[in-house]
């Protein structure tokens, strides 16, 4: 008898340890799909939030790049706005990123947010731009934010669609894991009544023997099950209640609860429906995972899945009730969060301003969101049933559907297509440009039709049509600017070469005295006026960005001091002093530009010195940092000149603008130097500064890093290239008479001969006569009949390799870098500038 209690007790407590780890179990994973319902409302929210605020940065930038616009200067459309939503946007991308790596952990999403990444920054780099740049480029703003968007979107779109279907399957799966554990536990109570619990208490109702050990266990197990548990004679009365029973009814004891029915324990509308239930378990029936609503006595309502099951004797005789509830309160809940969830993700699609359809393969809708009012002017209810492809533009229709085999197959191989933009015919008649990123829908793994998310981009396709007639145009007028200064460079330039050349040979000719002066003056006029010429070319250069920077080494003292010395004439004869300050720890050898560098200091020496009367100019050039190799060196121009208000600062940089309008008429110029200056140093990653005050004089500063070089001995630095000397014959190629006088004259200074001609049919007979005789050919570019290049091409198509291999060098007064790269391209080895520089001449003839 010991032995059989025993065995029963170790069952109980068996039982017991189950139960509570199967209602723990319940709870944990209750409270878990509780937070992970919550994270992944907030986090899918944001997702959807993303997609938005995509739409309404392009939007935003479209206005913004489009100066006609009549609503860009609203006072939403700022700049401000457009800053605000983009700060908004990366920094919900990068929540979203974080959000997923630290709670859900999908390798899917993270993947798709870590390669949507360098398309957020692409945009959000493009719109900063836009905000920050005082004259973007609208343009490659828009093709930048163009390209990045549509992928951004389309990835974005599956973002939230795998982020929604993970969190389905992941609640799906803990709601199934919930229901077996409450059957499990149900089942388990039922199975241990009947077998165990029933057989017990009957033993401890109708025998006289002391089970008070047995009764003891009994209580302890049903006390301790945290299921209310409770049992009813037939007039539904209560005669046994749990502790898990009596304390949710809101009592301290099983005897607070004994001998009441449902009708004194519970609203009337709750009793009657339990009611029902106790009639038909008195009957004999069984009444098994019911789910109801129970309101306790203080009103508040929990659901509970109820079994009720017939207490019987052992003459099988129903004696009464046995019921078992579960609380599935928190599981309630969560399904209605679910829900809700659910219904916000409908209510974003269904308010989405994109168009949201699903077709099959054939092209028929059968869903499209409310958007569809807005594009097509259609409802849903007139376009569903219908085929997509009977709204498209004729032209547009008969190209897509050639092209849908292809999409299909695609689609059919998991590959994501390239979004399609076409034009759509609305309701009324008009015509509107959509675009349309589609992807796949699959059933059983068999592609059953597609999603589409279309979204109108007429404002768009105007702008970028705006814009593109705008860049077309600017092209144009660049294009004729550049002609134009091509043709008036050669025209300019042609006359400089000969007046130039021939006030050399002038100055050269042992000139009388009374002469000198004159022949300097000349000098001095043409000099400036082919400063002005090259300034002009410069600054068109600069403009266009067809200035490339060179980085070669060179010593920095040289490069000032040289600079210095070719400005003290000037200061002299004018009686002012120039100065020049150099640091102690200046770099020996550095690296960069140094013909554009000294352009700049040239510049601004030959201003400071033409602007002031009297008093001195100071250049200086001293070291202010160095890190590793690089040192940031400071250069500055200062003098006592006339000095520039303080309103004026800004406008002295830019083109064809001197402070003062009577200033170009007093001192000459025009007005290029310091803009060009300016465009050199923002290539360099500098900027030019300026500190003025009127008839106290101006100092022009600049900070510049550049690298050391290598420390090479100074004696090869110096060293040039010696040449053994040998005679040469050039035969010089030009349809101006006073050009061919000029270099006649300086190519028999350096002692070589020199035969001139004045067309290219010339030039070509005179080799074909005797081409062994020539050594070098100096080639004018635009001549009458046969220009340089056809002249060129045909010396270079002949027979022979003395014609292939002879050196021709274009001579041209047009210095713009297409002419160059089309004399060489042409057939020529290098070029001379007009007019011609003694030191460019020379070195050609070494070479």
């Amino acid at each position: 008898m010991e032995k059989k209690v025993k065995k029963e007790k170790q069952l109980y407590l068996l039982i017991l340890s189950v139960f509570v780890l199967m209602i723990v179990a319940s709870q944990v994973i209750t409270q878990y799909s509780i937070n992970l319902q919550n994270a992944d409302a907030k986090v899918l929210n944001m997702a959807e939030r993303q997609r938005m605020l995509s739409q309404r940065i392009t939007k935003l930038t479209l206005i913004l790049a489009n100066p006609s616009s009549s609503i860009q200067n609203s006072e939403f459309y700022t700049q401000d706005s457009l800053q605000f939503f983009i700060n908004k946007w990366k920094k919900t991308h990068y929540y979203l990123l974080t959000e997923n790596k630290r709670v859900h952990k999908s390798k899917i999403i993270d993947s798709l947010l870590t390669v949507n990444t360098p398309r957020l920054e692409a945009i959000y780099a493009a719109c900063e731009q836009l905000i920050k740049n005082n004259k973007p480029d609208y343009p490659e703003v828009i093709r930048q934010i163009t390209n990045a968007e549509i992928p951004f979107l389309l990835t974005m779109e599956r973002t939230v669609s795998h982020f929604q279907s993970e969190s389905d399957a992941r609640l799906v799966y803990l709601k199934n894991i919930e229901l077996i554990l409450a059957s499990i536990i149900i089942i388990t109570i039922i199975l241990a009544f009947y077998y165990y619990l029933l057989p017990l208490l009957n033993k401890l109702t109708i025998s006289n023997v002391n089970f008070e050990n047995s009764r003891t266990l009994l209580r302890t197990i049903i006390d301790n099950i945290p299921v209310n548990i409770y049992a009813k004679n037939r007039n539904k009365e209560k005669i046994l209640a749990n502790k898990s029973e009596y304390e949710y009814l809101g009592f301290n004891s099983e005897n607070d609860v004994m001998g009441k029915t449902d009708f004194e324990l519970f609203p009337k509308q709750i009793a009657d429906i339990g009611n029902m239930d106790d009639d038909q378990v008195l009957l004999g029936k069984t009444v098994l995972n019911k789910e109801v609503i129970s309101v306790r006595p203080n009103g508040i309502e929990n659901w509970f899945i109820v079994s009720k099951v017939p207490l019987k004797n052992r003459l099988g005789e129903v004696e009464g009730i046995v019921g078992f509830s579960l609380d599935i309160t928190e599981r309630k809940r969560l399904n209605e969060q679910l829900e809700k969830s659910n219904q916000l993700f409908k209510l974003i699609t269904e308010n989405a301003q994109d168009v949201i359809s699903l077709r099959d393969l054939d092209g028929t809708l059968t869903y499209i969101s409310p958007a569809c009012k807005n594009v097509y002017e259609y409802t849903p209810e007139e376009l569903i049933g219908r085929n997509g492809a009977d709204f498209f533009y004729p032209e547009d229709a008969e190209k897509l559907l050639k092209e849908t085999p292809a999409m299909l197959d695609k689609l059919n191989r998991g590959l994501d297509l390239e979004p399609l933009q076409f034009r759509l015919i609305t309701k009324s008649n008009k015509m509107k440009w959509v675009e349309s990123v589609i992807r796949p829908i699959f059933t059983n793994n068999v592609l059953t039709g597609f999603q589409t998310v279309m979204r109108d981009i007429s404002i768009r396709k105007e702008i970028e049509q705006s814009l593109e007639k705008a860049r077309q145009e600017a092209e144009e007028a660049m294009h004729s600017k550049s002609k134009f200064l091509s043709v008036m460079s050669h025209e300019i330039r042609t006359p400089l070469n000969g007046i130039i050349g021939l006030t050399n040979m002038l100055g050269k000719n042992d000139p009388k005295a009374d002469q000198i002066e004159n022949i300097e003056l000349l000098r001095f006029s043409s000099q400036n006026l082919l400063s002005i010429v090259n300034d002009i070319l410069d600054f068109n250069k600069a403009d266009s960005g067809n200035i490339k920077l060179e980085s070669i080494l060179f010593n920095i003292e040289e490069l000032v001091t040289k600079f210095y010395k070719m400005n003290l004439i000037k200061a002299t004869e004018k009686g002012i002093t120039l100065r020049l300050i150099l640091g102690n720890d200046l770099p020996l050898y550095v690296l960069g530009d140094p013909l554009r560098l000294g352009q700049i200091i040239n510049n601004l020496l030959s201003n400071a010195i033409k602007f002031t009367e009297k008093g001195f100019v100071e250049l200086t050039v001293i070291k202010l940092s160095q890190v590793g190799v690089l040192h940031t060196l400071r250069i500055s121009v200062k003098d006592t000149g006339i000095g520039i208000a303080a309103d004026k600062t800004a406008s002295v940089f830019e083109m064809f603008n001197q402070a003062d309008a009577n200033t170009s008429r007093k001192f000459g110029g025009t007005g290029l130097g310091l803009s060009i200056s300016k465009k050199l140093l923002a290539m360099m990653g500098s900027e030019i500064k300026l500190k003025s005050e009127i008839n106290s004089g101006s100092e022009f500063s600049f900070e510049l890093i550049l690298p050391e070089a290598i420390q090479v001995e100074e004696s090869k630095i110096r060293e040039r290239e010696k040449v053994e000397a040998k005679q040469l014959h050039v035969l010089v190629v030009d349809d101006n008479r006073v050009n061919l006088i000029v270099a006649d004259d300086l190519i028999k200074r350096y002692g070589h001969q020199v035969t001139t001609v004045d067309s290219g049919k010339k030039a070509i007979a005179a080799l074909e006569a005797d081409l062994n005789t020539y050594q070098l050919i100096l080639m004018d570019i635009q001549m009458p009949d046969l220009d340089g290049y056809q002249t060129v091409q045909l010396i270079r198509s002949k027979e022979g390799n003395l014609f292939k291999e002879i050196p021709i060098i274009a001579l041209t007064s047009d210095l713009l870098p297409e002419t160059k790269i089309k004399a060489i391209k042409s057939g020529m080895n290098d070029y001379l500038s007009k007019p011609i520089e003694e030191r460019d001449l020379e070195k050609i003839l070494k070479k």
